[in-house]
């Protein structure tokens, strides 16, 4: 049979034959200017559809195949789908080991990973070239005939589970989650798509279903070929791409299956009843700084409307930031700090759009709420009566065109990722421009969908940490307290009275006199977008911009891009000030102070930059503030002389934006202490023993209630009479437009430089077995716990330690995955990496629902196992060679975008080696590393290292599980206050190279 013949290790004269009878359909589809790629299509006899994806420069092949079958199928299951997704990786019965491909991939240097959206779910990978076929072998076995065994289906479950319980206590999931389960339970589009526990396991049982048997139903009802869709990508001529297609999925096997579309999709029935609406729902959020007003509203659904997208420029109205805006008003009456508006779900015939306003503590109030709908249906009340203007539409279509023809190239799994989902609801043609571009305006779909923006079909969601005696509700799946109820008669007749105004004239005065009104032209849209030309040849890394021999009080490093051929760049810039170089908490939080203050100021002004593709950031870490500017070059030097402005001047600031920012960043602080993620905390207990300067939560929210408006006085002097600048430039620009951006940006902040030695971060080397940091969790409801093990390798400099480290990392990331993860069942998340600027560390990371000191002794047990074996011959050859050939691989992707190639000069500058090229000096020690060398450079560092431990525990936490389930090391001692403080006093501290003058070439 074919089947035979496709898969057989031989390929016989008959298989090359079907091969070659399949039809290569070459595709002239819509591509950036930037896409040197070629593509072509072919259909299988089973009716798979594939997109070959021919790259001439690719580094990796990579393949995507994308099902239409997602949380909409889960049928009887809550989670079904998804946890499909998670069995497919354990194992098929031509290849039933459970994670030899993930193994596989770790060795070619490759990744992968899945996704189950609403309609679809998504599985994909990338690797060497010469391992392709091997791995499509194995990937495409899970299509095929997966084993669904019973023990790892148990065990799965528990994966499932503590990945729920990863979002358990985050508030926009539990409101997300909230809106789901209040709707027409006649609409599939009310179900819980993740799973856990009871939904998979316990549910089931009592209803008498084998969870396995399930899974293998729910496999062969929908994932059959004729509703799969491939993208493959790699430098192979198409013949042989439709080889691979053909070898590999030909015998997945088709059941014909018809797919609903529409609202037939999620049952026939609208997600809520006309009854349901309006409606006034009150949440119980965990965090009392989560203070949130959402307005819902249901849609039709958008994907089918792709050439027009009437919904996107409708929310960008509504989300608009600028002067007139919805927003801007909001914030001048003291009600909100952040404002979004846009798709929450696009499935199943309907779309959940939405008004999402972070508030006040003013805003929450009842009254306010009142204030803030009146507000909102003013301005839809003004889209009613004008509909979308064609400006509106203009500027939007500009701006997606030139986004499209000057879109940066992705790496070859996201790319192939994209394409096989695209293929899913988009013509061929289309799949690269179809879901950005737009390319028809409709003024009359428009009005349909603003005609759905009303009162009667708004339901209404306001988060507020007082409702806790009127949330008589509980949600099944996060427990999110809740109540539900109408919208009150006077409420809805204030917001109703808005649609009173109903000529455009009458809507205009209405909304005028409350502050609101259509945002004008935008002046930041790209006129020029020529490419700048280059003369001579371009050198392959940044050069030093030299300053006439004067004292330099900024050191310029720039390249001119001749790469990625785009009419962009990018500018980032180091302020090293004397003034946050001291360590001390006050300086820092007045100085986040000031820098938000500036951008509050401007926000109005810069959102038409943002809009058009050019923003800035100016933000600070604990010794130094950073400015960054990126996007179309074209307007760039009117964004910066406004930015300099305002850094100059920022001294006096308006009561009402100092209130504003002081509440937002209260709000973030009291966030951080209310629930910070376990990772996070424990992140901040290891930055408590290695860094010099560490401030808690509580430190800044301590600092920021003790400050003033007028702490801001002579703030620009502070920051900028003894400082020193470090600035790097690429893209479109020449070393001159570099130095007039720079003096631009500069010139106006008068700035000084006092110091000879820059004040730099210092990191604390640990030289003993110091113990484990131990804090209870700040959110005393969240289940998860993190435990962190950081072993201190080398100085960053050190090219070939570092190199080194890397494969270490290599050989033990899938391991622990695998054992810690996969088998032991500590933890959703876990693995190993590679850590560090100053001193290159490996840290091992679980977080974990499980008690976290039995966690500690298993990795640590995990940890010194595993050293052993690669340390002491254990790892053949054969393994050796792979793994730093994965390495190679990894190392040798070239860059597929201006951002990641500055991403990595960028990280020679901040971290002041400066070695431009650094990753190519790494790959030319790896080709001549041996497996000697290797093992000894593991014998002398990481097998003579201790790890010091960082652990965040449950306020509740689990019982250790019995003794003898898996290998426990000792337990670790406990770092008290006292020997934490002894340590840093007699620590030696390391840092980054604090020296003014370059070492980098001049020009």
């Amino acid at each position: 049979s074919s089947v035979l013949l496709f898969n057989s290790p031989v390929r016989r004269e008959g298989a090359v034959s079907a091969m070659s009878a399949v039809a290569i359909e070459q595709l002239k589809l819509e591509k950036p200017d930037t896409d040197y790629r070629e593509y072509a299509r072919v259909v299988l006899p089973n009716k798979l559809e594939a997109i070959l994806i021919h790259d001439e420069k690719a580094d990796k092949s990579a393949c995507c195949l994308d099902v239409n079958a997602g949380f909409l199928e889960n049928g009887p299951i809550e989670g079904l789908s998804h946890f499909c997704e998670h069995m497919l990786f354990l194992g098929s019965e031509k290849f039933p080991e459970e994670d030899l491909y993930m193994a596989t991939l770790n060795k070619a240097g490759g990744s992968f990973n899945a996704t189950t959206y609403w309609q679809n779910t998504n599985y994909f990978f990338d690797i060497a070239p010469d391992q392709f076929s091997h791995i499509l072998d194995q990937f495409s076995q899970f299509f095929k005939a997966p084993l669904f065994t019973e023990n790892s289906t148990d065990r799965e479950m528990n994966a499932v589970d503590s990945e729920h319980k990863l979002q358990l206590k985050h508030d926009m999931a539990r409101v997300y989650n909230v809106v789901l389960a209040l709707g027409n339970p006649d609409c599939k589009l009310q179900l819980f798509g993740c799973g856990n526990l009871k939904s998979l396991r316990d549910d089931p049982k009592e209803r008498g279903l084998n969870i396995r048997d399930e899974l293998l139903k729910f496999h062969k009802k929908h994932y059959s070929a004729n509703v799969m869709k491939v993208a493959i990508l790699s430098s192979d001529p198409f013949e042989k791409l439709r080889d691979l297609v053909v070898e590999h999925f030909a015998d997945i096997p088709n059941y014909d299956v018809e797919v609903p579309t529409g609202p037939q999709r999620s049952g026939g029935a609208p997600p809520f009843r006309d009854d349901q609406l309006p409606a006034y729902i009150r949440v119980l959020p965990i965090s009392p700084a989560f203070r949130y007003a959402f307005f819902k509203f249901i849609l039709p659904e958008m994907a089918p409307r792709w050439r027009t997208k009437p919904s996107d420029v409708i929310a960008h109205l509504l989300g608009h930031e600028g002067q007139g805006s919805l927003f801007e008003e909001l914030k001048k009456r003291g009600l909100a700090l952040e404002l979004s508006a846009g798709t929450w779900i696009d499935a199943g015939g309907w779309n959940l759009f939405g008004v999402d306003i972070k508030l006040t503590e003013k805003g929450i109030q009842p009254e306010s709420i009142e204030e803030i709908g009146e507000l909102l249906f003013t301005y839809i009340q003004i889209l009613q009566t004008q509909g979308i203007a064609e400006i509106h539409h203009r500027e939007r279509k500009i701006m997606a065109d030139l986004n499209f023809k000057f879109q940066s190239m992705s790496g070859a799994m996201n790319h192939c990722q994209r394409v096989a989902r695209n293929m899913q609801n988009l013509p061929s043609d289309y799949v690269l421009s179809g879901d950005g571009r737009c390319f028809e305006f409709d003024p009359a779909e428009c009005q349909e969908i603003i005609k759905c923006l009303s009162v009667n079909n708004c339901l209404v969601l306001v988060a507020d940490s007082s409702a806790a005696d009127a949330c008589d509700q509980v949600e099944q799946w996060y427990q999110t307290k809740y109540s539900k109820g109408p919208l009150s008669d006077a409420t809805r007749r204030r917001w109703e009275a808005c649609a009173q105004a109903d000529t455009k004239e009458k809507a205009e005065a209405q909304a005028k006199e409350r502050g609101i009104f259509l945002p004008p032209p935008n002046p930041f849209l790209p006129d020029d977008v020529s490419l700048r030309p280059i003369t001579g040849e371009l050198p392959p890394y940044p050069v030093h911009l030299t300053d006439d021999g004067k004292e330099p009080v900024v050191q310029i490093y720039h390249r001119q891009d001749g790469t990625f051929k785009q009419p962009k760049c990018q500018i980032m810039m180091r302020i090293a000030t004397a003034y946050t170089a001291v360590g001390d908490v006050r300086r820092t939080v007045l100085t986040k102070m000031w820098a938000d203050c500036l951008e509050e100021g401007l926000s109005s002004y810069a959102y038409d930059a943002q809009v058009a593709r050019l923003a800035y950031t100016v933000s600070i870490m604990e010794r130094c503030i950073l400015v960054a500017v990126s996007g179309y070059n074209d307007k760039m030097p009117t964004l910066i002389a406004k930015v300099a402005e305002a850094m100059a001047s920022k001294d006096d600031v308006p009561v009402a934006i100092w209130e504003r920012v002081k509440e937002r960043y209260r709000t973030q602080l009291q966030e951080a202490i209310a629930k910070q993620p376990p990772v996070q905390q424990t992140v901040q207990l290891m930055n408590k023993v290695i860094s010099q300067f560490s401030f808690t939560p509580e430190q800044k929210l301590e600092t920021l209630e003790a400050l003033d408006r007028s702490d801001l006085q002579g703030m620009a002097r502070n920051l900028f009479d003894d400082c020193f600048v470090e600035m790097l430039a690429q893209g479109n620009l020449t070393p001159e437009e570099t130095r007039a951006c720079a003096k631009s940006l500069l010139g106006p902040l008068e700035m000084k430089r006092k110091f000879d030695k820059i004040p730099v971060e210092k990191f604390a080397r640990i030289d003993t077995n110091l113990g484990v940091m131990v804090e209870k969790g700040r959110n005393a409801e969240e289940p998860q716990g993190c435990v962190i093990g950081l072993m201190q390798v080398c100085d960053n400099n050190d090219i070939e330690k570092c190199s080194m480290l890397q494969v270490a990392v290599q050989c033990m990331s899938q391991e622990c995955f695998t054992k810690l993860r996969t088998k032991q069942q500590l933890g959703y998340m876990a693995g190993a990496q590679a850590f560090g600027s100053v001193i290159s560390s490996l840290i091992i990371f679980v977080v974990t629902p499980k008690n976290p000191q039995m966690v500690q002794r298993r990795m640590a047990a995990f940890l010194d196992t595993r050293l052993k074996e690669l340390s002491s011959g254990d790892l053949s050859d054969e393994e050796f060679q792979q793994y730093r050939d994965a390495v190679i691989t990894e190392m040798s992707e070239k860059h597929k975008s201006l951002s990641e190639e500055f991403g990595e000069n960028w990280e020679e500058v901040v971290s002041r080696r400066f070695t431009f090229g650094r990753r190519l000096r790494q790959i030319e020690f790896l080709k001549t590393l041996t497996k000697d060398k290797f093992e000894q450079f593991l014998k002398d560092t990481l097998c003579e290292t201790k790890a010091v431990w960082m652990r965040v525990e449950q306020h509740a936490a689990p019982d250790p599980e019995e003794a003898g389930t898996a290998p426990e090391a000792p337990d670790a001692p406990v770092i008290e206050p006292e020997a934490l403080a002894a340590f840093r006093e007699r620590a030696q501290w390391v840092s980054f190279d604090d020296s003014i003058v370059s070492n980098v070439s001049s020009i």
